[in-house]
Formats: C-alpha cells, structure tokens, sequence
C-alpha cells in the first residue's frame, strides 16, 4: 500500500526475502514501541503497588482509577507519536531505531492530524464491521436456538462460531486501517523538511 500511495511498482517487496532481511529491524522497531507503551503505563504499576498493600477494598480501585487518569494523556501521545515505524523500515530502508525515531520526528507538530487520520480510519473499519458483523451472530444464533432451545444462547458455543464466520469480514476490511496508516505516514514525510529515507 505504500508503494501504490507512492505511485511505485516494485515486486521486489513482495519477495519473502526482502521481508526477513526487514523482518529483524521490525522486530526490534516493535519491542521499542512495547517498550515506550509500557513506560507510559508505569503510573498504573505505581498505583498499583501503592494501591495494593491496603486493606481497604476500594482503594486499590482508587489507586488504579487515579494510575489510568494520569497515564492517559501520555499513553495517548506515544501511541501515535512511535506508530510510524514500518514504512521507514519496508518502504526506506530504515533500522530499527531509525526508524523509531523518524516517528516521533514526523509526528512531532503534527500528533492531533496524525490521531485524526489513524483514528478515522480505525473508526470506519469498526463501524463496518460492527454493522455487518453482526449477521454472522444472528445466523449462529438462530441456528442455535433452532437446534436447541433458546436456552442455548446462554452457553458460549455458538459464539465462537459466529466469531468464526466474522473472520472473512475483518480480513477484508483490515486493508482500511492499514491504508489509513498509510496515507497519514505519507503524509507526514511530504510534510517533514528534511528527506527521510536511510
């Protein structure tokens, strides 16, 4: 989808090898971004243990509701801020690291577009798939009942079916996130002042 955004024809990325020469710069891309995310939680952790040690039942929920406020604002900014680590790697021959901060330097004056478009798009593929997801579950559990009586809605089984059923619906339409992604990455780099490839 990045080269298609880029108007590039290149087979030479959908070669198994180009993948696992890229696929350790990924890998180490992605535990930063753990990493980071994990970092921003840490005030959940604190609260926690502070939380935890008391004998009063409600101040450990205190302490965590306390933890989850104050973590917020921070888990929202590095959520987007290092998500554009993939397309430096697979697109501009980036590492790892590189490519970490690369995202934070594109985002940086841009967070509230670069959350817009990630999000609308996030939100559209939800909101399809909510839609019509919803007809694999209402055919399990017709067959169910049908089958059954209607007791058989109480226990888990035709759930997991109609789960099942959805899992063509949501490959179709992961496309959309990941064009959302995408476009905003694109996006982004046409916005930065400086070139970004490696």
């Amino acid at each position: 989808q990045g080269l298609i955004a880029r108007g590039q024809e290149n087979l030479e990325s959908a070669d198994l090898a180009f993948v696992a020469r890229r696929f350790p710069a990924a890998l180490l891309a992605s535990l930063t971004y753990m990493g980071l995310t994990l970092l921003a939680l840490a005030p959940v952790g604190v609260a926690w243990l502070i939380g935890g040690g008391s004998d009063d039942p409600l101040l450990p929920l205190l302490a965590l509701l306390i933890g989850l406020l104050v973590c917020a604002a921070p888990l929202a900014w590095v959520s987007i801020a290092a998500a554009f680590i993939y397309p430096p790697i697979l697109l501009d021959g980036h590492g790892g690291l590189s490519a970490q901060r690369l995202s934070f330097r594109l985002v940086r004056g841009h967070w509230a577009l670069s959350a817009g478009l990630v999000s609308l798009t996030l939100l559209a593929y939800l909101g399809i798939l909510g839609t019509l997801g919803v007809v694999p579950f209402v055919v399990t559990g017709a067959l169910a009942v049908a089958f059954d009586s209607a007791t058989a809605l109480l226990r888990p089984g035709w759930l997991v079916f109609g789960q099942l059923l959805s899992t063509p619906l949501m490959a179709l339409l992961l496309p959309l996130c990941a064009a959302g992604y995408s476009v905003c990455y694109e996006e982004l780099r046409l916005r930065a002042a400086a070139p970004v490839s490696a």
